[in-house]
């Protein structure tokens, strides 16, 4: 421990003004093992009243104020006493805390939360080194009252006889949080407890950004931004949810979700929580999957066709209850799951469940006439269809159905996201004051769209911004995605020049993962104009890199460009255990449209060999990856190769069909060649259908 804060301990000790501190080595030693922000409330921790010699019957004990001055004298159960004595060491006397005039303050049914500071020590040892009054975030300091800008949570105590159930209730939170340890989920700084004045209060960091709802509608955030709100949401809850005891939250929704000065989300509001040993949580999930449904199920369905979402469902659905606890069932789990559905959408729209809608019952009646919420009422969400098919299954009538909160994680892994840029305020000049990073997030998601047009349009405002920064880094990476539209546009010799350059850059730079990458877009311009031999070189290339710097993603594409090359020189015993091998990478990894490109060229395999019932089902589940990641070519791709199974095992209408749906998305998507291609199928098949319906 530091001469600084030794001192800092001894004044606290001796300070007239201090209540007494009892500061066993125990007690040193785990305070000297806390984050920084935290010596307040582990080295000056008063000896509370209970903690009296053991030999002593705690039960017959009555706690007072601080100074010992109760005027109200009663008695608490052991099993409190035991709790607080727990948390000795988070204890924080009201004298530390001061509450400035015209404070921030929050009223809820349970608790009021007012903007407080908490003092470093007490106020004799306030000459701390100026140094560290310059911090913000979890370790400022308060310029006025050299403290730490704090949120203090005053539970609400109706009377005399509601002092310990109150009592019950924080101890209970406070022991829950302190136990946690995760940068999505709220720390806790502390608590007080003066019963006899009736406080009972539990105090974090105060954030400035506010709530995650006030904070999203604040500005016109970009989706990028959005989605690195609501990406740390769903990392917090699967922190919770992924322990050996998991914790489900019980009150989800945006205001309990606070912003810290870095943009990070972070959970709070833990006074529903409850742990859940593993047995309960299977019983529960043998018990929902054994109950019988109701006849007019909850349903979110989702037509990426037309790029609409749309619930309906019967009377037991209001803003961000679950059904199944609108039917007096207990929570678990896969309620907070629904809960992260409506977050999701509500940082997306600025909207919270039915906001147009008053009253419950109104609520009910909406839910009933499918007057809810469609995804081409919102620009943001028809851009990030990935998202919203993450929506959709935390929406699953049946629990079971629902994604784990790994899965959300997982799954969002793969969207473009980025820092919110609080400074952003002006949207000036090309960029619109927005950083090369976000602008190649925005790109990135026109890209995953098709939307090649205003893909290419960020892309360069990135690239310029990079080449005035002088970031070769940033410049390598905005030249090889326009290298990608390049070279799904088939213009090849744009795309090799890209390359080139970016595999230059890399090399310049001692970049291997990125040189793999620019090798993996070479080798993809030389297979597609059937320069095989080129092709494979390069793509081996990529793999032995990522093979060496353990970038199993990078393997994956490198090991499927090469079993393309094979496949196209039919070469199938080597394309096969290639793909298969990527299709297990990328399953691993949770990179599900590389998994789905795997089973299409697998099927493609089994098609061209007549093995029609293989190809049928691998080229299902790619369908059906593709749906839920919204990712259109992909669809229209996959319907494309089905259509031609049907029309080769004489299935014509469903050929036909099938053809029909892969133009209209292709259409849909301006990729007008591919689109006039289907079309023709269906119509070669259609004229072969004519004689069978004439006979």
């Amino acid at each position: 421990m530091s001469p600084r804060v030794l001192s800092l301990v001894y004044r606290s000790l001796y300070s007239a003004d201090s209540p007494p501190v009892t500061l066993t080595s125990n007690a040193f030693q785990k305070a000297n093992s806390r984050p920084p922000g935290h010596l307040v409330t582990s080295f000056f921790a008063p000896t509370h009243p209970m903690q009296v010699d053991e030999n002593h019957d705690a039960r017959l004990l009555s706690s007072g104020s601080d100074q010992g001055d109760s005027s109200t004298p009663f008695q608490l159960s052991a099993k409190l006493i035991d709790k607080m004595n727990k948390l000795a060491e988070w204890r924080i006397a009201p004298s530390w805390i001061e509450f400035p005039e015209n404070t921030c303050q929050f009223h809820g049914g349970h608790a009021t939360v007012s903007r407080a500071i908490l003092n470093l020590c007490s106020t004799e040892s306030r000459d701390i080194d100026e140094s560290e009054d310059s911090k913000d975030g979890h370790g400022a300091l308060d310029n006025a009252s050299r403290g730490k800008a704090v949120a203090v949570k005053m539970m609400k105590i109706g009377g005399a006889n509601d002092r310990e159930r109150v009592l019950g209730l924080a101890l209970r939170e406070a022991g829950l949080l302190v136990e946690l340890d995760h940068e999505n989920i709220v720390e806790l700084e502390g608590f007080v407890e003066d019963l006899s004045k009736n406080k009972v209060w539990l105090v974090f960091p105060w954030e400035a950004n506010g709530n995650l709802k006030d904070f999203a509608a604040s500005q016109d955030w970009e989706i990028p931004e959005r989605i690195w709100l609501i990406y740390d949401v769903a990392s917090g809850m699967e922190y919770l949810h992924g322990r050996s005891q998991p914790i489900y939250h019980g009150d989800l929704k945006s205001i309990n979700i606070l912003v810290t000065s870095e943009c990070r989300a972070v959970i709070t509001d833990f006074g529903s929580a409850r742990k859940l040993a593993p047995r309960d949580l299977d019983k529960q999930v043998t018990q929902t999957r054994n109950k019988a449904q109701p006849e007019l199920e909850f349903q979110a369905t989702f037509d990426a066709s037309t790029n609409t979402m749309t619930l309906t469902g019967n009377e037991y659905t209001l803003r961000w209850a679950a059904p199944e606890l609108l039917m007096d069932e207990g929570p678990d789990l896969w309620s907070d799951i629904w809960a992260l559905g409506w977050i999701f959408y509500e940082v997306m729209t600025n909207s919270i469940p039915f906001h147009h809608v008053r009253k419950d019952s109104m609520v009910i009646k909406h839910v009933i006439d499918g007057k809810l919420p469609t995804v081409t009422d919102h620009t943001r969400m028809s851009l990030i269809l990935r998202l919203c098919s993450l929506m959709i299954k935390c929406w699953s009538i049946d629990p079971c159905g629902r994604p784990t909160a790994e899965d959300c994680q997982r799954s969002m892994e793969w969207m473009p996201m980025v820092a919110p840029d609080a400074q952003r305020t002006s949207w000036t000049g090309a960029s619109g004051g927005r950083s090369p990073k976000l602008l190649m997030k925005l790109g990135f998601m026109h890209y995953q769209q098709d939307d090649y047009i205003n893909a290419s349009n960020f892309f360069i405002e990135a690239l310029d911004l990079y080449t005035q920064m002088g970031d070769s880094a940033g410049r390598a990476d905005a030249l090889y995605r326009l290298a990608d539209l390049h070279y799904f546009r088939d213009e090849y010799s744009e795309a090799l020049t890209l390359y080139s350059e970016v595999l230059d850059i890399r090399i310049k730079i001692s970049d291997r993962k990125g040189r793999a990458r620019a090798l993996r877009g070479l080798a993809g311009v030389h297979r597609d104009q059937e320069e095989y031999s080129t092709a494979a070189t390069f793509y081996s290339e990529a793999s032995q890199i990522c093979t060496d710097i353990g970038d199993r993603q990078g393997r994956a594409y490198a090991l499927d460009g090469l079993a393309d090359v094979y496949r196209l020189q039919d070469e199938y015993s080597k394309a096969v255990p290639l793909y298969s091998e990527v299709a297990e990478i990328c399953a691993d990894i949770g990179e599900s449209d590389g998994r789905a490109d795997a089973l299409w060229s697998l099927a493609d395999v089994h098609r061209v060999r007549n093995e029609y019932t293989e190809a049928v089902t691998l080229l299902s589940e790619a369908l059906k990856i593709y749906t839920d990641t919204g990712n259109r070519y992909g669809m229209a791709n996959t319907l494309l190769s089905l259509a031609d199974v049907d029309r080769n095992q004489d299935h014509y209408s469903d050929a036909i069909s099938r053809y029909d749906q892969a133009a209209k998305i292709f259409a849909h998507i301006g990729n007008n060649s591919m689109a006039t291609d289907a079309s023709a199928r269906a119509a070669r098949v259609h004229r072969k259908l004519k004689p069978v319906e004439a006979e």
